[in-house]
């Protein structure tokens, strides 16, 4: 699982880090600015649609001692959720 502290924390830099406030006038110079950040976060698979969110759930198997399946049961996914939580901080 990946560790998402490091984004939450360096994305509250991230209005210091920018100059230009984007505008239809100066995408160019806001992209400039912003791609760099993004890359070093390893959050640009959320932009360009590489990076794709993992399941909501998942199913998990409770086995008895010989190994046999007895109940399976659907649980949240935490990787859907640490996807999610990267992807909000877009």
């Amino acid at each position: 699982m990946e560790n998402l502290s490091h984004s939450s924390m360096s994305s509250s830099f991230l209005p210091h880090l920018i100059t230009e406030k984007l505008n239809h006038e100066n995408y160019l110079i806001w992209k400039r600015q912003i791609m760099p950040f993004i890359r070093s976060q390893g959050l640009f698979g959320h932009l360009d649609g590489s990076t794709k969110a993992p399941p909501i759930s998942v199913l998990q198997e409770i086995k008895n001692e010989a190994g046999e399946v007895i109940v399976v049961h659907e649980d949240n996914n935490p990787e859907h959720a640490m996807w999610m939580r990267r992807d909000q901080s877009l």
